[in-house]
């Protein structure tokens, strides 16, 4: 009798649901990939080199935006920034969001950063008149 019992218990879930069907649980979401360095830094090209003053060429930022990412994105790697940093700055949209993320950095990191940033600005000399 018992063991009657416990094939009855164990069968029950298989009758549960009809023929084919599954319960409803919803399966979690897919995880986004992280970001990469090459994200970050394609955050901060757009983030710091956005035309702001009709004044300047847009061939002339489209170059410095070029430059910069090709600068920070093996940086990136061997500064070894860190996941956050790195998501941040793959997420900046406008100038403002850039000091958030650099915030995270570590001094040296950050040092690198802006001394890559203003080594490109100043051969390309985007923001004078």
């Amino acid at each position: 009798m018992r063991k009657l019992a416990w094939t009855v218990a164990a069968l029950l879930p298989l009758t549960a649901c009809p023929s084919g069907s599954k319960p409803d649980v919803e399966a979690p979401a897919p995880a986004l990939p992280a970001a990469s360095c090459a994200d970050a830094a394609q955050g901060a090209g757009r983030a710091q080199i956005a035309p702001t003053d009709e004044r300047i060429d847009t061939e002339e930022l489209d170059a410095a935006r070029v430059d910069l990412v090709d600068a920070l994105t093996p940086a990136c790697t061997t500064d070894q920034w860190s996941a956050a940093v790195i998501g941040c700055l793959a997420a900046a949209a406008e100038f403002e969001a850039i000091a958030p993320c650099t915030d995270q950095m570590t001094a040296d990191q950050r040092a690198h950063f802006t001394q890559i940033v203003d080594g490109v600005v100043e051969r390309f000399a985007v923001y004078s008149d």
